[in-house]
C-alpha cells in the first residue's frame, strides 16, 4: 500500500484537495465569459448574423457589444472581435453560440475558441492547486501548532 494511503487522516485529506481543487477549478474556468462560451462551443455551436453596438471599449479589456437573434429572440454580448479586430459599430459579425443556451456566444471562430479554452482552463488548473495547497498547508499548520 501506499505511504500517502496508510492512515484514514492523510487520505481525508487528499479527498479535500481534490474537493476543494474540482470546485475552484469549476469556478475558475466558467469566471472568464469568452472562455466559457468558448468551452460551450467545443460541445456544439451553431451561427448567425450579428451586429456591432459598440466599439471596443479600452476601459473593459477591449471587449466590444454586439446584438444578434436566434428563433426570433434578440441577445446582447460582449467579448474580442475575430483576431481582435477593430471592428465599427453598425458593422457585421459571424457570432457563434451554443444552441442549448444562445446567450453563451462568442465572435471569434473556432480556432480562437480553442486559444480561449486553453487559456481557461489553464488559469482554473493554477487556481485549483494554488487554492487546495494553500489550504493543505494551512490545515498542517494548525495541526501542527494545536500539538
Amino acid at each position: 500500500m501506499p505511504e500517502a494511503f496508510r492512515y484514514p487522516t492523510e487520505r481525508h485529506e487528499i479527498v479535500r484537495f481534490v474537493c476543494i481543487f474540482s470546485v475552484v477549478f469549476l469556478l475558475a474556468a466558467m469566471f472568464n465569459p469568452p472562455s466559457r462560451a468558448s468551452i460551450l462551443m467545443l460541445l456544439s455551436s451553431r451561427t448567425t448574423d450579428g451586429v456591432i453596438t459598440h466599439a471596443a471599449d479600452p476601459s473593459n479589456h477591449n471587449y466590444l457589444s454586439y446584438e444578434y437573434s436566434v428563433n426570433g429572440k434578440v441577445y446582447s454580448g460582449t467579448g474580442y472581435g475575430p483576431n481582435h479586430a477593430d471592428m465599427q459599430v453598425g458593422g457585421t459579425a459571424t457570432v457563434y453560440y451554443f444552441p442549448l443556451a444562445p446567450s453563451q456566444a462568442v465572435l471569434v471562430g473556432p480556432v480562437e475558441q480553442r486559444g480561449y479554452v486553453a487559456f481557461g482552463l489553464v488559469w482554473a488548473v493554477l487556481m485549483g492547486v494554488f487554492v487546495g495547497f494553500g489550504d493543505y498547508w494551512n490545515r498542517q499548520r494548525r495541526l501542527r501548532e494545536s500539538k
